[in-house]
């Protein structure tokens, strides 16, 4: 399924660019993305960042297409999969009003079709949270204080893209000439990339996965500033060619340096022990990779939604539920630097587990250490 999204992903930037620039634009567009190494790598990974961005350019087809109602249906699907694609509808929404005539009756056709998907999952919160909106604040709340190890400095998106991808410096003049044009669509694409990518930057979480949601944006106005500037050398033909080839070595030699495959480490002695007849339920894990190929179900998440010293201390209230545990420290060490005890109260809670339960494995790979505990 991932790889079907992906590969919808390159046709709709397709058709998205043939409409909104021209078929070169799109190609090249296609092309870029499809080559992408971090799209590549995330291609066979089950996460949510390119199903979600399939839904949102799917999205932004039929609002080229001017049929309002299915743009804003897939983009209440798309915000389903991923909570922030519901920012495509901010510059969507400007654009709008910057540009069109009977704008009002456009929007409210757009939201109308976005609430017909969100509006029953809003409805089931309040059944299963007492609060519709609960999930959101839920990601606020992790936002904030997880994630600690993937801060990173400002820098961050320009420096990666820059190594992934060095044309990705004619994004400035694909800028500059949609700014010129003050073209309806082509200013859609550009707010939406524009939106994402200052976002994310203002977020010290940075990951290159996060980049999923605005990459194919990213490209089409490459591409196009890529086209743009070449035009201007055209008629030199020498040049032209010489330029064209320089380029192109450069890129593929580039390219081919960051395009690696997804390596996953295994836990077989895990996957072996959640296979016994016997483990049904009160599973604890810290990682769902440990359970991912089993059909047992895990009763506890260890790191879940924080893992801090308050999160400890409730483990241990209610490890009598407990049954099976398996821990690997290194998914839940080191702890947040703003909690002081918690490495002390994670070697108190493993010393706990000892005392209480039978060791049935245990392993030391580097600095990580592997248990399973059984009652």
């Amino acid at each position: 399924m991932e790889l079907i999204f992906s590969l919808c992903c390159i046709y709709l930037i397709y058709l998205i660019g043939e409409d909104i620039f021209n078929e070169d634009i799109a190609l090249l567009s296609a092309f870029f993305l499809a080559f992408s190494p971090t799209f590549l790598f995330y291609s066979s990974t089950i996460l949510t960042g390119i199903p979600s961005t399939f839904f949102a350019l799917l999205a932004i087809y039929f609002l080229i297409k001017t049929e309002y109602f299915l743009a804003g249906l897939f983009i209440g699907l798309s915000f389903m999969i991923r909570f922030l694609q519901f920012f495509i509808l901010i510059p969507i929404v400007f654009a709008l009003f910057l540009y069109k005539k009977n704008q009002l009756k456009r929007v409210v056709s757009l939201v109308y079709g976005f609430l017909i998907v969100v509006i029953p999952y809003l409805i089931l919160n309040i059944f299963l949270y007492k609060n519709p909106i609960y999930p959101f604040l839920l990601q606020v709340f992790m936002t904030k204080y997880t994630g600690w190890v993937f801060h990173e400095k400002l820098s961050f998106y320009f420096i990666n893209l820059f190594k992934e991808n060095f044309l990705v410096l004619f994004v400035i003049i694909g800028v500059i000439f949609i700014l010129k044009k003050r073209d309806y669509k082509k200013t859609t694409i550009l707010s939406i990339f524009l939106l994402f990518f200052v976002f994310f930057n203002l977020m010290t979480h940075k990951e290159m996965r996060f980049i999923l949601v605005f990459l194919p944006y990213i490209y089409l106005v490459m591409s196009y500033g890529i086209f743009e500037s070449f035009s201007l050398i055209k008629k030199k033909k020498g040049l032209f060619y010489l330029a064209i080839m320089f380029i192109g070595i450069i890129w593929l030699t580039q390219n081919i340096n960051q395009i690696r495959i997804p390596v996953y480490k295994e836990y077989p002695e895990f996957i072996s022990y959640l296979e016994m007849d016997n483990v049904k339920d009160g599973i604890w894990i810290n990682n769902p990779i440990f359970i991912v190929n089993s059909n047992k179900k895990a009763d506890e998440l260890i790191y879940y939604p924080l893992y801090n010293s308050k999160k400890i201390d409730g483990l241990k209230e209610r490890l009598t539920e407990a049954k099976h545990v398996l821990i690997n420290t290194c998914d839940i060490l080191p702890c947040p630097e703003d909690d002081k005890d918690c490495t002390k109260n994670t070697i108190n809670l493993i010393n706990h587990l000892k005392e209480n339960f039978k060791t049935i494995h245990y392993k030391k790979e580097d600095n990580c250490e592997q248990f399973i505990f059984s009652r």
